[in-house]
């Protein structure tokens, strides 16, 4: 399937009355979409078909609900991060580019840090480069973490917010939402690695649906930002 995109247009000054003016037809372009296909296949026996019937959030149907989801989670990841189709024909490969990784070393005075805010900043600058307007209710920002990442940002925020004083900070488990309009998802399952060099990602996951690191051990676990509007997901029919 394909869906046409719009980009920008051009505005020109008149510099004579009744003179010919220069048209801008704009920038169209068609992103190819794929379906992909997941399935779970089980084994019943009465019993079981039986509490599916009479409970739907038995631990069997529960069960297959979360595997289900764990895999649009690493399918989603895998779309982000992998090769798109667009171009006025939607056969024009883009890549992700390496260039939008915020180094792990940012906010460090010697080797690697754990997040905190002088990457969430960069990060956010870097979306903000090219050209989304942050007003936008479609261009709400959210970022996706692990667990320890929420810890060190927490424990960033704890030290350099004035809200410390207050209590807010660690008013819940994870880091607030609302710093630099940010909503804020912990998970172990969405984070993927970043290999040393930064220039490429590893889409691995465990059979329970955790990420986990298949180049070597010295790989860092990477923190998602995007915007509403550059991510969605959804069901083929």
């Amino acid at each position: 399937a394909y869906f046409n995109q719009f980009g920008s247009m051009v505005a020109r000054k008149g510099r004579v009355r009744k003179g010919k003016h220069e048209k801008d037809e704009g920038v169209y372009k068609r992103r190819r979409v794929t379906p992909d296909f997941a399935y779970l296949a089980t084994d019943l026996d009465c019993k079981d078909e039986v509490e599916s019937l009479v409970d739907p959030r038995s631990k069997l149907s529960m069960g297959v609900k979360y595997a289900l989801s764990r895999q649009m989670c690493q399918d989603t990841m895998a779309a982000a991060f992998g090769t798109a189709y667009t171009g006025k024909a939607g056969g024009t490969s883009e890549t992700f580019n390496s260039s939008d990784i915020v180094a792990a070393t940012v906010g460090a005075s010697s080797g690697n840090a754990g997040l905190n805010a002088d990457k969430i900043t960069a990060a956010v600058q870097k979306i903000q480069d090219q050209g989304f307007d942050l007003a936008d209710p479609m261009n709400e920002l959210t970022m996706v973490m692990g667990p320890a990442q929420a810890k060190d940002a927490k424990l960033d925020s704890v030290l350099s917010n004035y809200d410390y004083l207050s209590g807010r900070i660690l008013s819940g488990i994870n880091i607030q939402d609302g710093f630099m309009g940010i909503s804020n998802v912990v998970t172990d399952a969405m984070c993927p690695y970043a290999n040393n060099d930064a220039d490429g990602i590893n889409l691995s996951w465990t059979d329970n649906g955790l990420a986990q690191d298949d180049t070597d051990t010295n790989d860092i676990r990477m923190a998602f930002l995007f915007v509403k509007s550059a991510i969605s997901y959804a069901m083929w029919e």
